[in-house]
């Protein structure tokens, strides 16, 4: 006993000592940034002041890096390899960021001016600006992130909160991989995701789908899914088209499954243009409203070669916008919707109403920007408490479903980005400073916790 009791003395003091090895070095501007790295343990801290440091650097180590004032520049390479973690704030990177495999990089109000280059590994990023980023393999999490341009992953998980690119985002796994693609009260003009689970919400992805190139269904898409289980939640999806003669599809599915709720879908262009295409996939669109078809040969729904049934339900289909089916079997009904002007091909309609869903006035405050009342109904409008009198579709207040997009129990405006006011107050990061060396404190503006 006396002896168990020892090794137990002796474990604790060990682990004591262990943490108490872990230093904290300062590094002065101007001095060799490399070499300081070099110098110091894994698990140590690196108190940089703030300047210019040039030269490409390589973290081989686990190592923290914080600023002491304002903000850090590398101008050259910032690679971290040899299965390290390294985490940087308020850190410029002028040059390419590079991760290789089983690393974790960890950004923090930091910028990156070139790309961010991911061969597996962990990468996290928060209240940051980049250019562009590619991910082979590993994980990617972003959170109220800026991108100027592309975001490219390759079986690579993919997690974002308030992100805004307006470059493409690209997604590609093997089919049955069980890789997430999640995106939450984000802004966006283009994504394309195979293979994955694709959960969207809450965000809004607008844009001129002829520029996002033709997705591999022969439509210009600017959200499409290909092989992938897709779920979209309370979206807004504004498509246009800049030429004629091409198909063009807000929401596009290949194989998989699409089910959408609470949707505010729309295109604006010209001829054979949809608001969802389901091609060969399955799913549901229930508590949508779909707007748009300034032609009468637009397309608000197109089904074609399904393999299982695509459930229309509580939806508003307001404009020229035709419901349509290569298969009377592929789409057994739509029904509870609000249809003004179009037309049923190869569906049933069931318990309907064929008339103006009496929007409200509010529309778009500039160009692709709709205003947070767009397609927002009237206290006239016949669709309130007309959908499914099934209580599984009754509205959040236990009413009967109102149809479109404020209704049923998934509708919940306070998580939208546009509508959900945001507390904020003043705060600062933990920053050291150096003794005998003027520092600047930066004070940033932070939203509430969990934003």
């Amino acid at each position: 006993m006396l002896n168990r009791i020892l090794l137990i003395l002796f474990l604790a003091c060990c682990g004591e000592c262990f943490t108490a090895c872990a230093s904290t070095n300062v590094v002065i501007n101007g001095s060799n940034f490399q070499q300081a790295i070099n110098s110091a343990s894994s698990g140590d801290t690196l108190v940089v002041q703030s300047g210019i440091y040039n030269g490409n650097v390589s973290f081989d180590r686990s190592l923290t890096v914080v600023c002491s004032g304002g903000q850090i520049q590398l101008t050259g390479t910032t690679s971290v390899t040899n299965n390290a973690t390294v985490s940087f704030s308020q850190t410029q990177f002028v040059g390419v960021v590079q991760a290789a495999t089983n690393t974790t990089t960890i950004l923090s109000q930091s910028a990156c001016s070139n790309s961010v280059i991911l061969s597996g590994g962990t990468f996290q990023a928060f209240d940051s600006q980049f250019q562009d980023l590619r991910a082979t393999g590993g994980k990617v999490t972003v959170k109220r992130c800026n991108f100027a341009s592309t975001l490219n992953m390759t079986s690579a998980a993919f997690e974002a909160l308030r992100l805004s690119a307006s470059g493409k985002i690209t997604a590609a796994a093997p089919v049955g991989s069980g890789l997430r693609f999640v995106m939450v009260q984000s802004s966006i003009g283009v994504a394309w995701a195979t293979g994955y689970q694709v959960y969207i919400a809450y965000s809004d992805a607008m844009g001129d789908s002829f520029t996002s190139g033709q997705s591999p269904d022969g439509t210009y898409s600017l959200l499409y899914f290909q092989d992938c289980d897709t779920v979209l939640i309370g979206n807004i999806v504004y498509q246009h088209c800049s030429t004629t003669g091409t198909d063009n599809a807000a929401v596009g599915s290949t194989r998989g499954t699409l089910k959408a709720y609470n949707n505010r879908l729309s295109e604006d262009g010209n001829i054979r243009e949809y608001v969802a295409h389901y091609n060969g996939a399955t799913g549901e669109m229930i508590n949508n409203t779909l707007t748009g078809g300034a032609d009468n040969l637009d397309s608000g729904v197109l089904v074609q070669q399904s393999l299982g049934p695509v459930i229309l339900r509580n939806n508003i289909i307001d404009g020229n916008l035709n419901l349509e089916s290569d298969s009377p079997a592929t789409v057994p009904e739509c029904s509870y919707s609000c249809i003004r002007t179009g037309t049923l091909i190869n569906i049933t309609g069931i318990s309907c109403i064929y008339t103006s869903a009496l929007f409200n006035s509010g529309g778009f405050s500039a160009v692709l920007s709709p205003a947070n009342t767009w397609a927002s109904l009237s206290s006239s409008s016949p669709c309130i408490n007309t959908g499914s009198p099934l209580a599984i579709y009754n509205n959040t207040d236990g009413t009967r479903n109102t149809m479109g997009y404020t209704g049923g129990p998934l509708w919940n405006p306070a998580n939208y980005t546009n509508n959900n006011p945001i507390m904020f107050f003043l705060n600062t990061t933990n920053q050291m400073v150096l003794k005998g060396v003027q520092s600047t404190v930066q004070i940033n503006l932070g939203a509430s916790a969990g934003h």
